[in-house]
C-alpha cells in the first residue's frame, strides 16, 4: 500500500514537471511586454486576436515564433527554410501576415535570400546577391510545433517575369512583406531591385507579376516597397517606401495594379525613409477610421486617410519616437488586446525591433515590445 501510494505521488510529480507552467495574462497592458526566447531577432509580427498569440518572424533562423499573452511560447520550423543555426539556410524570414484580422484561418510568411541585404563594401548601394532564393509559405491555423505548410512556393519565376516587364534592366528581389485581400489573394512586395508586387492565388498555384515601376535610381539600397497593407473597407492596397512614402492601389478600379501616389499633408519626404520597414493597418480607437502604422527607425508614423470620396488618396500623419528605438532596429508595430483591471479588453499597439546591431549570434534572451501612445490611434 505504501509502495502504491509512493508510485502515485512520484507519477503526479513527474506529470507536473512535464506540464509547462505559464504566467497568467497581466491584469492590464504592460508598458513593456518582454518576449522571452533565444536567438529570436523578430523582423515582423502578426497578432491573432482569437487565440491571443503573437506570431513573430525569427529572422536569422527562419522560424515562426509563437508567443502567448500569458508568457507561453514555442517555435515552428519551416521545411527548406528553418535552421537551428544562422547561415545554415540560404533564407531569412522577413514578413508575416494573417488572412483576417479578427478570425484568421491562415498565416503567411515571406522568406528572402539571406545575402540580399548584405551590401558590397566597394559600393554600399549594391547587394552582394541579386539572384538568391526567395519563398512564400502558407500555414493553416492554429499552429503547433508539428505544423506543416499548406503550401510553399519559390518566387524566382515571378521575379524573372517582373524583370521582363521592366525591360530586362531591373530585377526585383529581397521580398520583405505580404498581405491578403478579402478574396484570399496574397500580395508580396520586393524591397530591392525595383518597386514591384507579386500576386498569389489562395491555393498558391497561380503566381502573377502584378505591379511594377521603374526605380527612380539604381544607386540607392532600397528602391522597392518595404511594407504593404490592405484596407478591406475601401478594397485598397497601400505600399510603403520605395519611390515615394505611400503608394495606393485601388483593387475595385479597372486598373487595380496601377500605382497611385498618395498625397501626404505635412512635411515628410522619401529622403526621410532611410530605414523604412513594415506597415500595418489598425482600426482607430475613436471610430475615426483605420490607421496605417509604419516604422522608420527610430520613428513610428500613423497615417490617416483624409478623403472620404477617394480613401487613401490623401493622408495626414502623426509621429512618435523614443530612445529605445535608436538601438532596437525598430521594424514593426504589433497589435495586442490585454485585459484591463476591470476585466474588459482594449487594444494596444507596440513597437518592436530585431536588434540588427547585435547580429545573428546575439545572446539576447528577451525581445521587448514597447507600448506606443494611444494618440496614434485617435484623431
Amino acid at each position: 500500500m505504501k509502495l502504491t501510494t509512493s508510485l502515485v505521488a512520484i507519477a503526479a510529480t513527474l506529470s507536473a514537471l512535464a506540464t509547462p507552467t505559464h504566467a497568467a495574462e497581466p491584469a492590464e497592458a504592460p508598458a513593456v511586454f518582454n518576449v522571452k526566447a533565444k536567438n529570436l531577432s523578430p523582423e515582423d509580427c502578426a497578432f491573432d486576436i482569437g487565440n491571443e498569440q503573437w506570431y513573430q518572424s525569427n529572422l536569422y533562423r527562419g522560424k515562426i515564433h509563437v508567443a502567448g499573452l500569458d508568457g507561453s511560447s514555442f517555435s515552428v520550423s519551416i521545411p527548406q527554410i528553418s535552421s537551428d543555426q544562422p547561415f545554415d539556410t540560404p533564407y531569412q524570414l522577413a514578413g508575416l501576415s494573417l488572412n483576417n484580422r479578427t478570425a484568421p484561418t491562415r498565416l503567411y510568411a515571406v522568406a528572402k535570400d539571406e545575402k540580399a541585404f548584405r551590401f558590397k563594401s566597394s559600393d554600399p548601394t549594391q547587394s552582394v546577391s541579386k539572384l538568391g532564393p526567395n519563398r512564400f509559405v502558407a500555414y493553416d491555423l492554429p499552429l503547433t510545433t508539428k505544423s506543416q505548410p499548406a503550401w510553399s512556393i519559390r518566387l524566382d519565376r515571378v521575379q524573372d517575369r517582373l524583370k521582363k516587364k521592366l525591360g530586362g534592366k531591373n530585377r526585383p528581389f529581397g521580398p520583405v512583406d505580404s498581405v491578403q485581400d478579402s478574396k484570399g489573394n496574397s500580395y508580396v512586395v520586393f524591397a530591392l531591385g525595383a518597386p514591384a508586387i507579386a500576386k498569389i492565388s489562395p491555393s498558391g498555384e497561380a503566381v502573377q507579376a502584378w505591379a511594377w515601376e521603374t526605380p527612380k535610381s539604381s544607386r540607392a539600397p532600397r528602391v522597392g516597397y518595404t511594407g504593404l497593407a490592405y484596407d478591406a473597407d475601401s478594397n485598397r492596397l497601400i505600399a510603403y517606401g520605395g519611390p515615394r512614402v505611400l503608394t495606393m492601389f485601388d483593387l475595385s478600379s479597372a486598373t487595380p495594379s496601377k500605382p497611385i501616389a498618395v498625397k501626404i499633408e505635412g512635411d515628410l519626404s522619401v529622403s526621410d525613409l532611410t530605414s523604412a520597414e513594415k506597415i500595418n493597418l489598425v482600426p482607430s480607437t475613436d471610430d475615426t477610421g483605420s490607421r496605417l502604422l509604419a516604422t522608420n527607425a527610430p520613428n513610428v508614423y500613423s497615417f490617416r486617410s483624409t478623403s472620404t470620396s477617394n480613401p487613401w488618396s490623401t493622408v495626414s500623419f502623426k509621429s512618435y519616437s523614443r530612445n529605445k528605438f535608436n538601438s532596437n532596429g525598430l521594424t514593426t508595430v504589433c497589435e495586442a488586446n490585454f485585459r484591463n483591471a476591470n476585466g474588459t479588453r482594449e487594444r494596444q499597439i507596440y513597437g518592436q525591433g530585431a536588434y540588427f546591431g547585435e547580429g545573428a549570434y546575439s545572446s539576447r534572451t528577451e525581445w521587448p515590445m514597447y507600448e506606443l501612445p494611444a494618440r496614434l490611434l485617435t484623431a
